[in-house]
């Protein structure tokens, strides 16, 4: 019989994500993979976790600080983020400190806002969370100028090649550098 004064809630999260989380705590695989010496399969079965259990996964980490684990689901997230889950990991990247997927997102706002716009996150964003959406008009405004900015460079000095299909990084005092 189950003793109900030994049960953690842990709330906010679904009961298979923190069960997915104490696995992920207390197995060596995960702590081996780290160190790329795992074989296909169990990177496959983690693969598979991350789909599931993601955003759960990366809050979860966030809240207890096992960074190692919320860098695993960083590049999780950002290696199977589409356009129509951008905004909603967007959110979550920005509750979690996680600025590589906020960045991650932003860009994959930027090439395809169209999509973007049609998902039931962007709706959300526009009744309920209006410093999101101004955040993501301005990176929208900034990328658009920047691009400007490099079509008249590249008028300006024909001999020069630049790929305009570059990536841009915004790099403090420096200003806009193309990558």
């Amino acid at each position: 019989m189950l003793d109900r004064s030994r049960i953690l809630h842990i709330l906010g999260v679904p009961h298979d994500s923190v069960v997915a989380f104490v696995r992920l705590l207390y197995s060596s695989r995960f702590i081996i993979s780290t160190c790329e010496r795992l074989c296909v399969e169990i990177e496959a079965e983690e693969r598979e976790e991350m789909e599931r259990h993601g955003m759960a996964l990366l809050a979860l980490s966030h809240a207890y600080r096992v960074r190692w684990l919320k860098r695993r689901c960083e590049a999780g997230l950002a290696a199977w983020l589409s356009a129509a889950r951008a905004i909603d990991v967007l959110k979550l990247a920005r509750l979690c400190d996680a600025p590589r997927l906020h960045q991650r997102c932003l860009r994959l706002v930027a090439e395809d806002f169209a999509a973007v716009q049609e998902s039931e996150g962007w709706r959300f964003v526009q009744k309920h969370d209006p410093s999101l959406e101004l955040e993501v008009l301005q990176f929208l405004q900034e990328t658009a100028q920047v691009c400007d900015l490099l079509l008249i460079a590249m008028d300006a000095c024909p001999s020069r090649k630049v790929d305009p299909n570059s990536y841009f990084i915004r790099s403090g005092y420096l200003g806009w550098i193309w990558i």
